[in-house]
């Protein structure tokens, strides 16, 4: 059995309530405001602040997550220059 992805509309970091991410080749479900990683051990998520591993700017993880925000940023602002070049 599988880790089921639908249980990320309802799980939230039990630090900070926010958002978490899965990131399915680590198995962890990724809290990018705190930079914790819960594990996921046989298909449960491990939500315990004081197991979650601890990451930094100079991660792995940090680095995708970050390319993944400047992505979506630079696609925005695409659009949105777009809109306002149409607009005068």
């Amino acid at each position: 059995m599988a880790f089921d992805t639908k249980l990320m509309e309802i799980l939230a970091c039990p630090v900070c309530k926010g958002k978490l991410d899965y990131n399915k080749a680590q198995q962890e479900l990724i809290c990018k405001f705190d930079h914790l990683a819960y594990a996921i051990e046989k298909d449960i998520p491990v939500l315990l602040e004081n197991e979650a591993r601890h990451f930094g700017s100079d991660d792995t993880d940090t680095h995708t997550l970050t390319n993944t925000e400047s992505n979506t940023k630079s696609d925005t602002e695409s659009t949105t220059d777009s809109n306002n070049a149409q607009e005068d």
